[in-house]
């Protein structure tokens, strides 16, 4: 079964990019890792910090703790856009949704 979840998360048209609570990319489909202008397996020893645009960094290390300390749904830049950075360090705009699943061994959000 978790073998045909992996392989229909994979081919979701929308890039998805599961995250444990530190930061760690614990998983992401085919299309984040094009979108970030990784290897999928290179993007899996990242942190979702180094998707983030360099000035907004320190910012987003704080709010990915408050996340952290009390995950909920949650919409992102409903008050101004956002962008991820990709690997040759250019900045693209995304939506984001953030959202908790609680595992057996960690919590991660997508």
């Amino acid at each position: 079964m978790l073998d045909t979840l992996a392989s229909l998360i994979d081919v979701i048209p929308d890039a998805i990019i599961v995250a444990d609570a530190q930061g760690g990319i614990v998983a992401a489909n085919r299309k984040a890792a094009a979108l970030a202008g990784y290897a999928p397996d290179d993007l899996l020893a990242r942190s979702v910090d180094d998707l983030v645009p360099s000035m907004l960094r320190t910012r987003h290390a704080a709010h990915r703790a408050d996340y952290a300390a009390a995950p909920s749904p949650r919409p992102m830049g409903a008050t101004r856009p956002l962008s991820l950075r990709r690997a040759d360090g250019v900045d693209v705009p995304v939506e984001i949704a953030i959202g908790p699943i609680a595992d057996a061994d960690l919590t991660i959000a997508i």
